[in-house]
């Protein structure tokens, strides 16, 4: 079965349903054992936060062959509670505690050998596990299958296997074919059947389920729309510790998505999931006390508070932000150094309205040394990222052979091709003037006179060079070109 556009929208919704790091790390996440000795020892350490008084009975335990024990200190290694994060010293305890006949053991170590990179032996090991009868060793086969990692992408073949995890009650599987229902992949669309898989899974405690199945009632999807209850589910998912779910209460009151408007209630959610390590919510409060709303006074001090909260979090437009703080003295005392030094973490990090402003620092040698092939090579990661003013930016720079670089119209073309295509009016009518000009062959005015067309009516550059074109152009041209749209 070829794989369709509703299968890549599937690969980012799996993703976007990856949990992130949880605020507080559970040693036995399928459940806690019957612990005893040194180990029960080390889990009472564990609970009372004495993490390297943990780690050592629970390395005492494991030395003396307890796969249980095993399992929970290739835990710690993994990630770093207790102990120096040592991804060989967590495989080394999994295969131990494997040995032993843990399935958990199994299943963590197939996920290990996934992620880095042994992806043939980490997926045989999971098959195996799954073979064995784990539910949730079901479902990662389920989402392996989903996005092709280790095999060929075969929405039916993960719907078998999403099915089965099912019938084991494993709240993941119920997640991730419900996504197969939203999209019609592997099985016949249906929004309601997803509502119920949902439905099943928040019984069962999942708060991604919650979530989602919130957002799916606060829209009406597969489920009667009613806000009210829509409040509700995320409301019982924040109490059950999801972060997330306290962003959209936000984001609800925020926009009276639902509900009327309260800036002071979005604060206040806002603030709930920033505290549990949110950083989304930290970039959110922050926007909303730079700008001021209604019942919310405006506070720049307070915004960098969060902006840097946010960036300390990994979230990118927070470093942005913060960076921007910095450069404006805003919130802060004035520090052009640490305004650049965030806003090239910012762009490191992706966001292209950063990359684009590194890219223009060096153009321009604003901070840093004017530098022509680092600012093209800035350019060209927002470019390609989407940023389309990047984009018009960088082909001006190639056709002038600005930066110390020979003039490059075909590369210029080639990046206004690409922005155009995306719609791009501006870029559309510099790549008409250009292909009027022939500045990379002959001129073709027809297919100027088209990609002036394409710009739009309104677009008033578009309507000039129109104007300009059709004093060379026959009717029949310019029918030529209407067609070529």
């Amino acid at each position: 079965m070829k794989p369709s556009l509703a299968v890549a929208a599937l690969l980012s919704l799996i993703a976007a349903s990856t949990p992130p790091a949880p605020a507080a790390f559970v040693v036995f996440p399928q459940g806690t054992p019957k612990l005893e000795g040194e180990a029960g020892d080390a889990l009472s350490a564990f609970e009372r936060g004495e993490m390297e008084l943990a780690a050592t009975k629970f390395a005492e335990a494991a030395a003396r062959g307890e796969k249980e024990a095993q399992f929970a200190l290739g835990r710690l290694y993994q990630e770093g509670q207790g102990v120096p994060r040592s991804l060989e010293l967590a495989e080394k305890w999994y295969r131990a505690s494997a040995a032993q006949g843990s399935p958990a053991a199994n299943f963590n170590l197939a996920q290990l050998l996934i992620s880095t990179n042994r992806v043939e032996q980490g997926v045989a090991l999971m098959k195996k596990t799954a073979d064995a009868g784990m539910g949730k060793a079901m479902a990662s086969m389920g989402n392996l299958a989903i996005t092709g990692t280790g095999m060929k992408k075969d929405p039916e073949q993960a719907r078998k296997w999403l099915e089965k995890g099912v019938e084991k009650g494993d709240t993941d599987a119920m997640e991730s074919l419900s996504l197969l229902y939203d999209i019609g992949e592997g099985v016949k669309k249906d929004p309601a059947k997803a509502a119920d898989l949902l439905r099943a899974a928040s019984v069962k405690g999942s708060t991604k389920a919650m979530s989602r199945l919130a957002l799916k009632t606060l829209n009406g999807e597969g489920v009667k729309k009613d806000a009210a209850a829509a409040v509700g589910l995320f409301e019982k998912a924040h109490a059950a510790g999801s972060a997330e779910a306290a962003v959209a209460l936000g984001s609800m009151n925020e926009d009276g998505n639902g509900i009327p408007k309260n800036a002071p209630k979005a604060v206040e959610w806002y603030e709930k999931a920033a505290e549990a390590g949110e950083p989304n919510a930290a970039l959110k409060l922050g926007v909303i006390l730079s700008t001021g709303a209604d019942k919310v006074e405006k506070d720049d001090a307070a915004a960098v508070r969060w902006f840097r909260q946010g960036a300390d979090g990994g979230q990118a437009v927070a470093m942005f932000n913060l960076g921007t703080f910095y450069d404006k003295g805003r919130g802060t005392a004035a520090d052009p150094a640490e305004g650049l030094r965030w806003h090239l973490k910012a762009a490191v990090n992706g966001l292209v309205l950063a990359q684009r402003d590194i890219g223009l620092r060096y153009r321009d040698g604003v901070g840093v040394t004017k530098d022509g092939v680092a600012a093209q090579s800035w350019l060209a990661r927002a470019a390609t990222g989407g940023d389309a003013d990047a984009a018009l930016i960088l082909s001006e720079m190639l056709l002038k052979g600005e930066g110390g670089q020979p003039p490059d119209a075909k590369g210029a073309v080639a990046i206004l091709t690409r922005t155009a295509e995306l719609g791009v009016a501006a870029a559309q009518v510099r790549l008409a003037q250009l292909t009027a000009a022939g500045v990379t062959g002959k001129s073709d005015p027809v297919r100027a006179y088209a990609l002036a067309l394409a710009a739009g009516e309104d677009f008033a550059p578009a309507k000039e060079l129109r104007t300009e074109l059709e004093k060379a152009l026959t009717p029949e041209q310019i029918e030529a070109a209407k067609k070529d749209l």
